[in-house]
């Protein structure tokens, strides 16, 4: 049964353990910003008819400027796209890379469907992709910047794996659990899938690069692009994401649109809802475009990049607070999305390097290594799980532990829903709070 060893629905057995009233919660990964209200009524305007499966015509229309792809499909969020890119895709038994620390929603989506995942780890060392001594300029793939990104290496490992079945990349930019935005030239390398719930979640001088205009030239064949709009947007509740994909997945995309799909919600309600609101038709930059629905006027133009601005206290103000577990304050910054993700005190960055994975001694050594990782990571386990159940009980603040990200000893924090330096400033106060109290328990980073 798939389904009953599948890992665990994690937020929610977290919220059900330790919310209560006066906790602040941030352990959900949604913002703080809701719709705006002329969306709202159009969509309590909408028939109930069934619709074409891929979405309302002048979404597909707006969609397909804004991808530059002629096969592009509406669903109900991104979660389902990702879970139809793999149907679509891939057979029982094949492989799907992810990178660590992943996006706990697609590792259930491979085990539910049959799939193998292969599991590779982010660079946490800042070491660049290529060979320094041919770069004769300072580019992103030579910044510290991309500590925590993953590296091609990796993947052409996987792929050469004898007897491996590697059907599928999954880059997910920027990261959730972790924020790092993969830069153009490292996006141009990598995937075969990507997921970009975040696109307009970047700070300072981070810019989105969008996996589908970089391998126009040539690779576009093998790329299935995700997105949604319920981080940007403030959609969350209403579940649209939308995906592209080449030529020759159409049919197979559409069986698993119209036979394998979620519930009609999101199909039949929100991607049709306002066809009677009768807005002029816009024409914008981005593709949002047409005929009076309520996706393509100018209801949402310019709204995520407004919003996300927004933030900016609060990322500050919890990033300060964080201090104390940031390894004497010296880490980078995460350049995108809304996520903190920190390394408990005490706790390996990653169990296999510190612990020596892959050293001399035979097989006898290999074992003995083998044993000490498991044994390390189930210390990281309960060490999280402390911190979970410390940080709600003592400081009155949820998250979520790292294993449900592949990463044992680590926490996610999202400061998604706090809308000013008003609501931030108590909750940076009890996170530092919280931050002290854990390296005293633990000790130093």
């Amino acid at each position: 049964m798939r389904a009953a060893n599948a890992s665990e629905a994690i937020v929610e057995r977290i919220i059900a353990t330790h919310l209560r009233p006066g906790i602040a919660n941030l352990a959900p990964g949604t913002a703080h910003w809701s719709p705006p209200e002329r969306l709202v009524e159009a969509a309590l305007r909408g028939d109930g008819g069934y619709g074409d499966i891929r979405g309302e015509p002048a979404l597909l229309a707006a969609l397909r400027e804004e991808h530059g792809r002629e096969h592009v499909m509406v669903t109900p969020g991104a979660n389902q796209a990702f879970v139809h890119a793999l149907l679509s895709t891939c057979d029982v038994g094949d492989e799907v890379l992810l990178w660590r620390p992943y996006y706990f929603s697609h590792l259930v989506a491979l085990q539910l469907l049959g799939l193998v995942p292969v599991f590779a780890d982010c660079d946490e060392r800042g070491e660049p992709t290529h060979d320094l001594h041919q770069c004769h300029q300072q580019c992103s793939l030579c910044s510290p910047l991309r500590v925590g990104l993953p590296t091609p290496g990796a993947v052409r490992a996987s792929a050469s794996r004898p007897g491996g079945r590697l059907r599928a990349v999954v880059l997910v930019s920027p990261s959730n659990p972790t924020g790092a935005v993969c830069p153009a030239e490292l996006v141009r390398e990598l995937g075969e899938a990507c997921a970009q719930a975040y696109e307009h979640f970047t700070y300072g001088a981070a810019e989105h690069a969008s996996a589908a205009e970089l391998c126009e030239a040539g690779g576009g064949e093998l790329l299935l692009c995700l997105r949604t709009f319920s981080k940007s947007y403030g959609l969350a509740a209403w579940r649209v994401g939308h995906l592209s994909y080449p030529h020759q997945l159409h049919d197979a995309m559409l069986k698993a649109r119209d036979h394998a799909r979620s519930p009609e919600i999101a199909r039949d309600c929100t991607t049709r809802c306002s066809r009677r609101w009768d807005a002029p038709p816009t024409r914008t930059r981005g593709g949002w475009c047409s005929n009076g629905w309520w996706m393509c006027g100018q209801a949402l133009e310019g709204l995520g990049e407004a919003w996300v601005a927004t933030l900016e206290p609060a990322r500050a103000m919890l990033w300060e607070a964080l201090a104390p577990l940031r390894g004497g304050g010296g880490a980078l910054q995460p350049a995108g999305a809304f996520y903190y993700f920190v390394r408990l005190p005490g706790c390996s960055s990653r169990g296999a390097r510190v612990l020596g994975e892959g050293g001399e001694g035979g097989e006898a050594a290999e074992e003995e290594r083998s044993g000490l990782l498991h044994a390390s990571r189930l210390a990281d386990c309960e060490a999280e799980e402390e911190a979970v159940r410390r940080l709600a009980a003592e400081h009155e603040l949820l998250t979520l532990p790292g294993s449900a990200f592949g990463r044992p000893g680590h926490l996610r924090l999202s400061y998604g829903r706090l809308a000013s330096a008003e609501e931030a400033e108590p909750i940076a106060e009890r996170l530092l709070r919280a931050a002290e109290a854990l390296r005293a328990r633990w000790g130093e980073t």
